[in-house]
Formats: structure tokens, C-alpha cells, sequence
């Protein structure tokens, strides 16, 4: 072992320029993170550039820690006649220790070391930091492995380099061929599931079979026919996993603790035909006319204290002889917003008075696209042929539907004052305020506060894919994503924001999201003038709250009868 790591000290030692170099690439992103951190990307005149140059820059770390592996592993070739290990003999299993050790230094821990401080000042605690150094670990392997393969392949750096210009024109092209084949393979279905996991477990596969490669080549200390064998083990797994079905991981949603949510239901409320809709000859992705059909369902039996999610409904409509399925997402209505014992501001009377006063068309404000939905209920809306909406209307048919839903428990991860500067982060969550305005204007949108809000959060590539995968069919694991509220504790109240234009960077495992946001909710009149409510600012908050799951669930409904009601005989509209 003490050789070993002989080995491993005089690489390093014979490598401090190149680490030098290596360590400067790396700190490049960190400094644009934190560059940018500190002010809100829309002040910049120019468009949004940051992420093409932040792909440069991850571009220009894989070039030099790829040259840094050759490098590393032909300071000992391995093939040749004028290696060190000839004239002083070193086993051969010593050796390859000792390289991928030094592999594992320079292009997994090293990265680590240098994002340590950025991922501290962005809040991330030990498992978080966990996550990411082993992201950067697996993704330094992905760069070191064909690197070393290249190198103990070859008996000088110059041909390395040489046969690397080679491999860099082959990659993109089998890439592609297996895309096609891929896709030719799913067939007529579309799970992205399996359009997932076949490149994955593609990419997972080959780079084990070249670290064998890079291993056995270690052993045998000479190129022969056994290189001829492993690149036809390549081709024929790229066949196998190009071509198989994997049929396993093709799963539709699943329930996962249904027992927490017993005391939900879900029922159907009525199905509404919107008016068809007959496309402008300028239009194109319409070949015939539709008809939007909305389907509603209302749900109670919420837990006290719990978040409720709608995710899809699988319907189907029947005949004798004919039967019409489809899946379809579910749109749901308001949250009560009742967790953490806060609730909406309650309905100013002065401004209710102000708007009895004022003509009839402007007392009428409706959400386009059809009917409102109530706090507590769902919609399935699908585009249909009028024809066939027609039929519905005629002969009631057998309608069924199975809902899913799920359950979450809310929880804030960080709160900051709701003021310029205000920044905290905890568990990898993080949430600043970058900028705070108080407009005034003459009606209720144009007094609405906006704020520039920058958000924080682990943004692994792993933990994305993991995510995929553990979600058959795109099915979310999570009730809602992580979500922004203004609290008032002062006055128990919590209003929402509504998100506008936004910009989005991925730095060292760190997924940084920028939006202009309006306070909603907070309006009313005083003396005939639109103000926000008085004071309530003052001792307001700003809220990061996630919605981790508790409970997904599948609720069934059948009509015997679906009665198809006409959009312009839809009543009580709340």
C-alpha cells in the first residue's frame, strides 16, 4: 500500500501545474453563481446569455480533465517499451490502484473541494452536500474512464491525443444511430420511462465494459485479440438495449400510502361541451374542428392542516358495441390554504361597495376558457370531435373515470423579511429577495406590489434522472413543487404571487431560478382610490414552502348516465 500511494504522491506532484490549471477551470462557474447572486439578471440590458457561456465553461472543464487523465495515466504507459515499470518492476495490480485512485483525486474529489464553500453558502447541509460530491464523482468517472482507456492504449501522449480526435468524431455518431433505433424500438407506444432508461442504462453499461478494459489492459500489459472481442461485447449490448422492451419499468401510477387518505372523495359534479371550435385558415396543428368537453369533480374530506394535488384521471365514455378511453391531466381549482393556521384576507367591505357602484361590464370578471372551478374541485378537459360530443348529448353514454389524487404535508423551509436583501437558506433550499416595488395606478392590477425573487435548490442531474425513474410515466412523486407565499403572522394571513418572466441556472449541482413576481390578493379601495391594504406589508414575510408528499390515492367513479350539459346553459358560476 505504501508504494501505492508513492505512486499516487509523485503523480501529483509531477501534475501541480495541470492541477493548478484544473483547479482555476473549476472555479470559474463558482464565480459566475456568485457573481450573480448578488443582483438580478434583468437589470441586464442584453439578452440572456449566462447559460451559453456557463455550457462553455462546462465544455472547457471536460477537455481539460479529459487531457488531465491522459496525462495521469501516461506518466506510466502501460504499452511500449521504455516504461518504468520494466527496469523497476511494479505489479501490475499496484499500479492500476494507483491510478485510479489519482483519477479519483483529481476528478472527483478535487471538484467537490473547490463547490464545498458554494454549496455551504447556499444552504446545503451533509446530505445534500452527499448527493452532489457523488454527482460530481460519477460524472468525473464518465470523463476519466474513456480518457484512460485511450491512454493505456497507447504508448505516447501525442497519439493519445491523436486517437481521442478519433473517438470524439465516433461518440456523436453511434449517439445518434442509437437514438433512431431507440425510438424505432418504442413502437407505437410513449412511455418516457423507457425513452429514459435506454440511453441510461446505455451510457451506465458501456462505461462499466471500458473500465474493464482499462483493467484487463492493466493485467496483460500488451494490446492483442482480446480487444477485438470486447468491441464486439459493446455492439452487442448496444443491440440488447436498443432493441429489448423493458417491459418492467413500463408501470402506470402507483398508490403509495392510501391508508392516510380514507377520509377523502371524490364526486363527480358534471360534465360541460364548450362551444366547437373551428380553426383560422392561418392556423396550423388543427386538421378538424374540436370541441372542448369538461369533465368536473369535487373533493372534500381534506385533512385539516394538508395540501391536496390532482394529477390525472383515466376516463372512458361507453356505448353498446363502442367504447372511448383516454388519460388525461386534472386541472384543480383554488387551495383553501388553511395549513399553517393562516387563511386568505378576509373580503374588505369598502371595496365590495366600490364595486356594486360601477357598470355592469366592469362587475364581470371571469377567467377565460370556460367555467370557473370552486376551492376543492377538479377538471379533466379533452379536445374532442363535435361529432362526437353530439352523440354524448343525445345518448347519454356510460361514463367511468378513476382520479388521482394525492396528499401533501406543507412545511416552510426558509422565511426571510419581506425587504431588499433578505436572504436565507437551510437543507439546500435558499430564497432571497432582490428587489421590492410599490407601484400605485388607477385599478387593482396596477397597485399590485411585484418583487424580484431568487430561489435556491438542489439541482443534481442525478437526483433529476433518480427522480424520472422512481415516477413511471412522468407520474410526480410530489404533490407540487416548492411554492412562494407572503405571510402576515401578525394578522394570520398568507396570500400567493403570481409569477411572471423568469430566468434559470444550473451551477455546481445548485439550481438557481430568478422571477418577477406580484403580490396578489392584498388590493382594495380606500377613499375611491386602489391602495394596498394599510400597513399589511410592514410586518409581512416571504415564504418558501415545499409539499412533500404524503399519500397518493385512486378514487373511482361511474355514471350510469353522463348528462352533457351545453357551455351557454352552465349556471351559478363561482
Amino acid at each position: 500500500m505504501r508504494l501505492t500511494l508513492h505512486i499516487v504522491v509523485k503523480d501529483l506532484i509531477r501534475l501541480r501545474w495541470w492541477i493548478v490549471c484544473w483547479v482555476a477551470v473549476l472555479l470559474l462557474p463558482v464565480a459566475i453563481g456568485v457573481g450573480f447572486v448578488a443582483r438580478s439578471p434583468f437589470d441586464q440590458p442584453t439578452e440572456w446569455k449566462l447559460p451559453g457561456t456557463y455550457a462553455l465553461l462546462v465544455l472547457l472543464e471536460v477537455l481539460v480533465g479529459y487531457v488531465l487523465t491522459l496525462v495521469l495515466m501516461q506518466e506510466d504507459a502501460i504499452v511500449g517499451t521504455q516504461q518504468f515499470w520494466l527496469s523497476r518492476p511494479i505489479s501490475r495490480g499496484r499500479l492500476l490502484a494507483a491510478k485510479t485512485i489519482g483519477a479519483i483525486i483529481l476528478l472527483g474529489l478535487t471538484p467537490s473541494l473547490v463547490s464545498l464553500p458554494w454549496w455551504l453558502w447556499c444552504g446545503f447541509g451533509g446530505r445534500e452536500i452527499a448527493r452532489a460530491a457523488l454527482e460530481m464523482l460519477v460524472l468525473g468517472l464518465q470523463i476519466a474512464i474513456p480518457a484512460a482507456l485511450v491512454a493505456v492504449l497507447t504508448d505516447s501522449l501525442a497519439r493519445a491525443l491523436l486517437w481521442s480526435l478519433v473517438l470524439a468524431a465516433l461518440v456523436p455518431s453511434l449517439g445518434l444511430f442509437f437514438s433512431f433505433v431507440n425510438a424505432a424500438g418504442l413502437g407505437g407506444r410513449r412511455d418516457p420511462i423507457v425513452f429514459v432508461l435506454r440511453p441510461l442504462i446505455a451510457v451506465v453499461v458501456i462505461t462499466a465494459e471500458m473500465a474493464l478494459m482499462v483493467a484487463l489492459q492493466f493485467l496483460l500489459r500488451r494490446r492483442g485479440w482480446w480487444l477485438g472481442l470486447a468491441g464486439g461485447a459493446v455492439a452487442v449490448s448496444l443491440f440488447a438495449i436498443s432493441t429489448m422492451q423493458w417491459t418492467a419499468f413500463a408501470l402506470g401510477p402507483r398508490e403509495r400510502h392510501p391508508e392516510r387518505a380514507t377520509s377523502v372523495t371524490v364526486a363527480f359534479d358534471r360534465a360541460v361541451a364548450h362551444a366547437p371550435y373551428t380553426p383560422k385558415p392561418t392556423e396550423r396543428g388543427y386538421i378538424t374542428k374540436h370541441q372542448r368537453l369538461a369533465t368536473q369533480f369535487t373533493i372534500d374530506g381534506i385533512p385539516d392542516g394538508f395540501a391536496w394535488g390532482a394529477f390525472s384521471a383515466e376516463q372512458s365514455w361507453e356505448w353498446p358495441g363502442v367504447r372511448l378511453e383516454r388519460a388525461t391531466p386534472l386541472w384543480r381549482g383554488r387551495d383553501a390554504r388553511a395549513f399553517f393556521g393562516l387563511s386568505y384576507p378576509a373580503v374588505d367591505p369598502e371595496t365590495n361597495a366600490w364595486w356594486a357602484q360601477q357598470p355592469k361590464p366592469q362587475k364581470t370578471v371571469r377567467p377565460a376558457g370556460g367555467v370557473p372551478l370552486r376551492r376543492n374541485q377538479a377538471e379533466a378537459a379533452e379536445l374532442l370531435p363535435p361529432s362526437l360530443v353530439q352523440r354524448m348529448q343525445r345518448e347519454p353514454p356510460v361514463y367511468q373515470a378513476r382520479v388521482w389524487m394525492g396528499l401533501a404535508a406543507p412545511e416552510i423551509e426558509c422565511e426571510v423579511p419581506l425587504r431588499a436583501g433578505s436572504f436565507h437558506a437551510r437543507n439546500g433550499h435558499g430564497i432571497r429577495v432582490e428587489r421590492l416595488e410599490k407601484p400605485t395606478g388607477t385599478n387593482p392590477r396596477d397597485v399590485q406590489p411585484w418583487a424580484v425573487i431568487l430561489t435556491s435548490s438542489p439541482g443534481t442531474i442525478l437526483g433529476a434522472l433518480w427522480s424520472a425513474t422512481l415516477s413511471p410515466s412522468w407520474f410526480p412523486t410530489r404533490v407540487s413543487d416548492a411554492s412562494n407565499f407572503i405571510i402576515n403572522r401578525e394578522r394570520k394571513e398568507i396570500v400567493g404571487l403570481s409569477h411572471g418572466e423568469y430566468r434559470e441556472l444550473v451551477i455546481n449541482g445548485v439550481r438557481l431560478v430568478w422571477r418577477k413576481s406580484q403580490l396578489v390578493g392584498l388590493e382594495v379601495v380606500r377613499q375611491g382610490q386602489w391602495v394596498i391594504r394599510p400597513g399589511w406589508l410592514d410586518k409581512a414575510s416571504l415564504a418558501a414552502v415545499q409539499f412533500p408528499e404524503h399519500a397518493v390515492f385512486k378514487r373511482d367513479i361511474r355514471v350510469e348516465k353522463l348528462e352533457v350539459q351545453p357551455r351557454r346553459q352552465v349556471t351559478g358560476e363561482r
